[in-house]
This record gives C-alpha cells, sequence and structure tokens, in this order.
C-alpha cells in the first residue's frame, strides 16, 4: 500500500510541477517575449523610417515613387502601432518587466500619430515644422518604451 501511496504522490506532484510551468509560460514567459519582440520591431522601424520622417514630403510636389515608399513606411508604422495596441488589451497587473497599459497605449498613439505625419498638408510645404515634430515624437516613443537612442535622437 505504501509504495502505491508514494507513486500516486509522485505522479500528482509530478503533474502539478508541469501545470505550474505551463502556467508561467502562458502568463509570464509568453507576453514578455512578445513585449520584448514588439519593442524591438518598434526600434527597428523608428531607424529604419527614420530618414522618411524626418523629411516630410508634400503630395503636391512627390513623385509617385516616392509617394508610395512613404505610404509603406506610413503602414507599416501603423500595423505596429496596432499590434501595440492589441497587446495592451492583454497586459495582466503581474507581468513584471513590462509597461503599464497607459505607457504602452501612449506609446501606441504616438506611433499612430507618426504614421500620420509623414506628409505635410497639400500644398503647404511646412516640411521643416512636421519634421522636427515628428522627431519629437518618435523620440518620445523611444523614451516610453525604454528603447536605447538611436543617432536620430542626438
Amino acid at each position: 500500500m505504501e509504495h502505491i501511496l508514494s507513486v500516486v504522490i509522485a505522479v500528482v506532484s509530478g503533474v502539478a510541477v508541469f501545470l505550474i510551468g505551463e502556467l508561467m509560460q502562458l502568463y509570464f514567459l509568453e507576453p514578455q517575449h512578445k513585449y520584448k519582440e514588439l519593442k524591438s520591431r518598434v526600434a527597428y522601424a523608428l531607424s529604419y523610417y527614420g530618414n522618411l520622417y524626418t523629411n516630410v514630403i508634400d503630395l503636391a510636389d512627390g513623385h509617385q515613387k516616392q509617394i508610395d515608399e512613404y505610404k509603406c513606411a506610413s503602414d507599416e508604422l501603423r500595423k505596429l502601432a496596432c499590434e501595440l495596441s492589441a497587446f495592451a488589451e492583454l497586459r495582466y497587473w503581474y507581468n513584471f518587466g513590462i509597461s503599464n497599459v497607459k505607457t504602452i497605449n501612449e506609446a501606441s498613439g504616438n506611433l499612430f500619430a507618426l504614421s500620420n505625419s509623414f506628409f505635410c498638408p497639400y500644398n503647404t510645404h511646412q516640411f521643416h515644422e512636421q519634421s522636427v515634430r515628428n522627431h519629437d515624437v518618435a523620440k518620445e516613443i523611444r523614451k516610453l518604451l525604454r528603447l536605447k537612442s538611436a543617432a536620430l535622437d542626438k
């Protein structure tokens, strides 16, 4: 009887350890991994498209190839903003190492703003003001997500 009891205890404790491990993976490790991945993609996009959002163009003066490149960059930042916003919906209070929901949503909102600001208003030629504003918004996104500063920020 003692032998059967020790086997049952071993099996139950093994199952309990397995379940605890799976729960930790699901609720702690996966969200942290996803957040780090999102931060990495945002950092990449901000650096990669920095030459575009800091050199705003006017749709009235742009060539179609240039306009398409700017629209593609704008769309990519918008997609990242949506992913960041969606991630905020999954963030739990116990996710250590992940920014709070308010901060994530603010960074997402700034990404949306940046994605909408690759072009200055039609025929206004307000390039410089918009480019400076975009640079500041990108810098704020980096600050909110605690990303390392890029060469553009210096």
